[in-house]
């Protein structure tokens, strides 16, 4: 995505001072860029039921994982170990496990963003130039983009996004609350 908006945003001259070529250059420039933005957009479908299983797959080797070591963390500061070697190596690991169960749901908010950005400059764009044609490629880009949005959904129901990644941990911490109050304190 980061690519598609790096050729959507080359800057140009006003069309009146360079003439009817790079017009055409900057419509095709355009079109090129909305057919690899389709092309990930399909890409990203097709994959659907193969990251359908790997999230269920990620979530049922993670979230345990997670769960404990956030109840170890939290059993150490109980006990008062804050500045030990161990404490550190618990709460990394922790960071780490939940970084390695979330990174994907990351990763689609940063291409949701970056196609955020290509809305923004093509509207820009829209606002900045004179010539109709460009105008209208450029209007008819941002409805396709506005149209046919770079999304992924898990089970066609719930947007992958930062969201996830924080219900996970709020999911974790409320396993963990359990897992402290049931658990004998020594």
């Amino acid at each position: 995505m980061r690519l598609i908006r790096k050729i959507i945003e080359l800057k140009y001259v006003a069309v009146n001072v360079i003439g009817d070529k790079r017009l055409r250059h900057k419509v095709e420039t355009i079109k090129k860029a909305l057919d690899a933005y389709n092309y990930l957009v399909e890409f990203i479908e097709d994959l659907e039921p193969q990251l359908e299983l790997w999230l269920f797959f990620t979530v049922l080797i993670y979230f345990p994982k997670a769960v404990l070591f956030m109840r170890n963390a939290m059993m150490l500061i109980i006990h008062k170990e804050l500045l030990t070697f161990r404490t550190f190596w618990v709460v990394f690991t922790l960071l780490y496990t939940i970084l390695l169960g979330t990174w994907p749901m990351i990763l689609f908010e940063m291409t949701k963003n970056e196609v955020d950005i290509i809305k923004d400059i093509l509207f820009k764009q829209y606002l900045a130039d004179n010539d109709e044609t460009l105008r209208l490629e450029i209007q008819r880009a941002l409805q396709h983009i506005e149209q046919r949005p770079c999304q992924y959904k898990v089970c066609r129901m719930m947007p992958m996004g930062v969201g996830v990644p924080v219900s996970f941990v709020s999911l974790c911490v409320t396993y963990v609350i359990v897992l402290v109050q049931l658990t004998p304190l020594k």
